[in-house]
């Protein structure tokens, strides 16, 4: 009989962490090239009351401009708006009293889904609970600190919430958007 090694199942654990390791470490260069090649060939746009559009930039059947006219239902679109369509780029367009299209600040939600700098003083208690460590109650806190000394100027101020110290604010810093 083989008495049995107490080693041998620490060797398989190391290997399978190992193995674990190089494909955590790997999986980098698998996505890079996708994600170059989709920020090369579609623009983020956000409709006010409309939705959040991916927009595809290819010149192939229909242009750009098409495909947007196609989403707004038919209308005119001026040369201006269809300058702002870059690859990569995210564009918040809004109507205007007259029906037409202005550019518009990207609200909170779309600007987190994209890895965008979070607009913290244009984000209501729902939306703040999108940040890592913000929950309902600390949302709430932001709100009301807001509401009673105005919007936020800089990383410094978000100190002065209570519940929120310096650790917290020096992670959320670079997240935020004071505009």
């Amino acid at each position: 009989m083989n008495p049995v090694r107490p080693e041998a199942g620490k060797d398989k654990q190391l290997l399978v962490l190992l193995i674990l390791g190089v494909l955590i470490l790997g999986a980098p260069l698998y996505t890079q090239p996708f994600a170059r090649e989709t920020v090369k060939k579609y623009c983020w746009l956000q409709l006010a009351g409309a939705g959040l559009y991916r927009l595809p930039l290819s010149r192939g059947k229909q242009d750009p401009g098409r495909r947007l006219q196609s989403l707004l239902g038919g209308r005119k679109i001026r040369p201006e708006i269809l300058g702002l369509l870059q690859p990569g780029r995210v564009v918040a367009l809004r109507r205007d009293k007259k029906g037409n299209l202005q550019p518009a600040r990207i609200s909170p939600r779309p600007a987190f889904l994209l890895g965008l700098p979070f607009p913290i003083n244009r984000a209501d208690v729902a939306e703040l609970t999108l940040l890592l460590g913000i929950g309902p109650h600390l949302a709430g806190k932001i709100a009301a600190f807001r509401h009673r000394h105005g919007p936020f100027r800089g990383a410094k101020m978000l100190i002065s919430v209570p519940g929120i110290g310096p650790r917290l604010a020096s992670r959320l810093a670079p997240l935020l958007s004071f505009d």
